[in-house]
């Protein structure tokens, strides 16, 4: 059996995403899905390494599979039909000043897909 620790939080997640979108459909079709993860700098950091660190690579918890899966999940049937249509998929997560996440969803458009460096 399955328990899923962050279903409430999910479901509050999707109710703002949800929301957001509410004179948008949900895509039927292929995406290509980006996510920017805007961390939030440490209270408890100086000024100097406050500044030091914006904009560099977060390395610390939560990691940025975690981050990913839980965004897939919440959004699941909102803002996609299933998260099975993603077909392309790029994050990152760094510090910044004004913590967020930026999501970008780009339908498929018909082109042909570039293959990979290394897979042609």
């Amino acid at each position: 059996m399955y328990f899923d620790f962050q279903k409430k939080r999910k479901g509050d997640y999707a109710i703002i995403i949800r929301e957001q979108m509410k004179d948008s459909k949900t895509h039927t079709e292929p995406l290509r899905l980006t996510i920017e993860f805007h961390m939030a700098l440490s209270d408890s950091w100086s000024k100097k390494a406050r500044l030091k660190a914006l904009k560099k690579p977060h390395v610390s918890v939560p990691d940025l599979d975690n981050l990913t899966k839980f965004v897939n999940d919440a959004l699941n049937g909102i803002v996609w039909k299933d998260d099975a249509l993603i077909y392309e998929f790029q994050a990152r997560k760094f510090y910044s000043e004004e913590p967020k996440t930026i999501l970008t969803v780009e339908p498929y458009d018909g082109s042909v897909i570039p293959a990979l460096p290394g897979l042609d």
